[in-house]
């Protein structure tokens, strides 16, 4: 799998650039830096195939970045990606493979991952076309073998089948389970029609599409199976990588990296599926535990700025998580960082306030005493 760094010194930046390839791309982020010299310091250690560089950072341009990372590790390709074109020629000039202008869409995105699955010899493997993509992450998007737009489902209830199917990929689901979730107050004999019907306009959209995704039929019974990648499926992997979500095993760094760049929001965003309710909250519970974590461990090891990009991620999808609002402004404290500090105790105080009626708890008042001499 290639593996990809990204340098930018916005925090929000970062995030939505990571966002994007673990949507639309099967890159594996293994590491995200604001600083230019810690980049630089752990390339050696990451062994990235591909680096995405800010170009206009304070201290270390991402030119000059690009330069030390080209001497040291001269396999490594270099993609660029700023919000002003005037930079272009530069680019080139240190052999960069790409130049993305801000703000990057997924059929850019696509373009450069295509090109660089296309350059050989090298470190990235090739592929002969990018699979089809079914993200259920923070909403609900297919996309067809090598498309980077987004396919349109012929009927809500087509999209919810296919949604449903894929909590369950590769196992068969008897078609009362399925109608019964799918048309719970409608009398079973219709469900059952509905269902016939709706299985062939979902197989006919992914014929038509170019979607490599299956649906068989076995006994009464529904199961969609193929060679499509899946932000639910990897998500769930990470958590085993991770040790939630019952793998047991010792956390693993990268896993950590994958899974918060996956969870771009709630399964299936705002769809109003009933039936995944508890694997809405599971999926949640388990994005909490490793962002804090992670957070945890940076701050053990003295990175308190990388545990609070962390906790940004985290406060981003779960705003009212008081132990991630607690942990980011004591890592605000370790930094010595006031200016950040005040502003976000005063932006979740009054939060609290408008939304849950509350306070501020004890650890985080006595925090702000101590940051404010009060």
């Amino acid at each position: 799998m290639t593996r990809v760094m990204l340098v930018d010194d916005e925090k929000p930046a970062l995030r939505v650039l990571a966002g994007l390839i673990a949507a639309h791309t099967d890159f594996q982020v293994a590491g995200m830096f604001t600083k230019p010299t810690e980049a630089l310091q752990a390339a050696g250690e990451l062994k990235p195939d591909v680096v995405f560089l800010d170009i206009e950072m304070p201290g270390m341009s991402g030119m000059e970045l690009a330069n030390h990372l080209k001497d040291r590790h001269p396999e490594t390709e270099i993609v660029f990606v700023t919000a002003f074109s005037s930079y272009a020629v530069q680019a080139f000039r240190v052999n960069a493979i790409d130049y993305l202008l801000k703000p990057i869409t997924p059929e850019e995105l696509a373009r450069c991952a295509d090109k660089l699955r296309r350059r050989a010899p090298g470190a990235i493997a090739a592929a002969p076309r990018e699979p089809s993509r079914l993200l259920c992450l923070g909403g609900m998007e297919l996309f067809g073998a090598g498309s980077a737009v987004s396919l349109r489902f012929p009927t809500s209830k087509s999209e919810e089948l296919l949604a449903f199917l894929s909590m369950n990929r590769d196992s068969y689901i008897p078609k009362w389970t399925i109608s019964d979730r799918l048309w719970p107050d409608t009398d079973p004999d219709k469900a059952e029609q509905n269902l016939h019907t709706t299985v062939y306009r979902l197989k006919k959209t992914l014929v038509e599409h170019n979607v490599d995704i299956q649906m068989e039929s076995q006994r009464g019974s529904y199961r969609i199976t193929g060679g499509f990648l899946s932000d639910y499926g990897e998500f769930n992997r990470c958590l085993a990588e991770t040790g939630e979500g019952g793998g047991g095993g010792e956390p693993e760094a990268d896993a950590c990296i994958r899974a918060i760049a996956l969870y771009r929001g709630a399964l299936f965003g705002d769809k109003d599926y009933n039936w995944c309710i508890a694997e809405r909250e599971r999926l949640e519970r388990h994005f909490t535990a490793i962002c804090k974590k992670a957070a945890r461990v940076y701050a053990a090891g003295g990175r308190h700025r990388l545990a609070a990009d962390t906790l940004h991620a985290l406060l981003d999808q779960v705003p009212y998580d008081e132990e991630g609002h607690e942990l980011l402004l004591q890592a605000y404290a370790e930094l010595q960082d006031r200016v950040s500090f005040l502003k976000h105790y005063e932006q979740m105080k009054t939060m609290l306030r408008e939304e849950l009626d509350l306070q501020p708890n004890a650890v985080m008042t006595r925090l702000y005493e101590r940051m404010t001499g009060a």
